[in-house]
């Protein structure tokens, strides 16, 4: 029999939840509307954004810097985009579903970009799976190939976390005549 602090130290470690992303780390919990600022300023700003939004423990703290920036700062579309996908994979409905009550954040074009980037990683999946099943080689790619790796390269530029996932359930996100529309072939999410 082993030593009983060993064993809880070890039981800890085996039991412990990974880092939300391995890409980007923020050890900083404490987010406020600068910060935020400064992440929608660089050019891959999902991540840090991303991020930021699950690491809040407060979620007054997050709520007040977010709330604080949209008021402050003109945001364009794709950082509203941006921002409803990050919100929505770091799981803060509530602040969510606050944003969206906003006519700028309501807008379908922000709803629809919102949810191809909370779509990414199962495109870059998709496409990967494609592209070894389009044959072919690296020195000498067919066109198919070429068209594949050009839609996986564009997904893989945008540095989307992989936490993002689009639910079924972001369907209903933008409210009446909002969302996603429905699947190809198939029929809209009963609310």
């Amino acid at each position: 029999k082993g030593d009983v602090c060993s064993d809880t130290t070890s039981r800890r470690q085996r039991f412990s939840r990974p880092p939300h992303s391995t890409a980007h780390t923020h050890t900083d919990t404490m987010t406020t509307t600068k910060d935020l600022k400064a992440m929608l300023d660089q050019d891959h700003f999902l991540g840090p954004l991303y991020d930021a939004c699950a690491a809040a423990e407060n979620e007054q703290s997050i709520e007040k810097a977010v709330l604080g920036l949209v008021q402050t700062a003109p945001l364009t579309s794709a950082k509203r985009a941006g921002l409803v996908a990050a919100l929505w994979a770091a799981r803060k409905r509530g602040l969510l579903k606050g944003l969206l009550e906003r006519a700028d954040f309501a807008e379908p074009a922000v709803i629809a970009k919102a949810l191809a980037l909370l779509d990414g990683p199962r495109r870059a999946r998709q496409l990967r799976r494609r592209l070894v099943a389009a044959g072919g080689d690296e020195e000498h790619p067919t066109p198919r190939r070429r068209a594949l790796q050009a839609k996986l390269q564009e997904i893989v530029d945008q540095q989307i976390p992989e936490a993002f996932s689009a639910t079924r359930s972001f369907n209903g996100v933008g409210g009446e005549g909002g969302g996603a529309p429905p699947p190809r072939g198939g029929r809209p999410c009963a609310q």
